[in-house]
């Protein structure tokens, strides 16, 4: 039986507990970007101290941390001219090498859920999912809207929402299975692969947005790679 994702578009700091940490590092902590200096600073919400400070590279936007708490993964923004995602261990407070992104650039939201990291790629027009286990990203799904800039996943990984800025929409993304026609062989695993998208404007100003297939790195498989083009529908009240 395939899986497919069904996407229907419609219009930085943290905090964490840890399993484990370094001395001194509180087991409960605040994680706080800083875009000017650079850095990601991990507080004490008790004493509201600074316990240590971490490089993590150019224009961060965004950090969340692993269910664990022992890692963080901050986006190198840039108004889509990175590619970049710095990495920090958080037991030892140290930095991790990046996770080079390629040709989706402009990361920018972020969410950790099955495992994974979920981010946007605003550049891209798309959303990837990158698999610390493997250290490659297993998923990449187009969204074909501008500038698509935070995102969530359910805790079943089965459901995605994401805010597309410039195109003043929503993109709703589920996951759903889809049987074999008659007659043809039956796949022998499980498959994940796009399906259309539709828009749903949220104000009245906004163009349509535009179709994009988002680019995929020699890393992925047939089964993830973008998106067919979007089709509209009716517009929907803003709230």
């Amino acid at each position: 039986m395939d899986h497919r994702w069904l996407a229907v578009p419609l219009l930085a700091s943290v905090f964490y507990p840890a399993a484990l940490m370094a001395q001194g590092t509180p087991a409960q902590s605040l994680l706080v970007l800083s875009k000017h200096d650079r850095t990601l600073a991990i507080v004490d919400p008790g004493t509201l101290q600074v316990v240590s400070r971490v490089p993590v590279g150019d224009d961060p936007h965004e950090v969340i941390a692993s269910s664990d708490g022992r890692t963080a993964y901050v986006s190198n923004y840039g108004f889509g001219r990175f590619h970049t995602l710095a990495v920090v261990d958080l037991t030892t407070a140290k930095a991790l090498p990046s996770i080079d992104l390629g040709p989706l650039n402009g990361p920018h939201g972020l969410f950790f859920v099955g495992g994974e990291t979920w981010f946007t790629a605003e550049g891209a027009k798309a959303i990837g999912r990158y698999d610390p286990a493997s250290n490659k990203i297993d998923m990449i799904l187009g969204t074909g809207q501008n500038r698509t800039h935070m995102i969530w996943v359910s805790a079943d990984a089965q459901r995605i929402i994401t805010t597309n800025v410039n195109s003043g929409t929503v993109s709703l993304i589920a996951k759903e299975e889809v049987r074999a026609p008659t007659g043809m062989r039956p796949s022998s695993r499980s498959v994940t692969a796009p399906r259309a998208s539709t828009s749903r404007p949220l104000a009245a100003s906004c163009g349509s947005p535009t179709p994009a297939t988002a680019p995929s790195p020699s890393s992925i498989s047939p089964r993830t790679r973008s998106s067919p083009p979007s089709r509209r529908t009716s517009p929907a009240r803003t709230g």
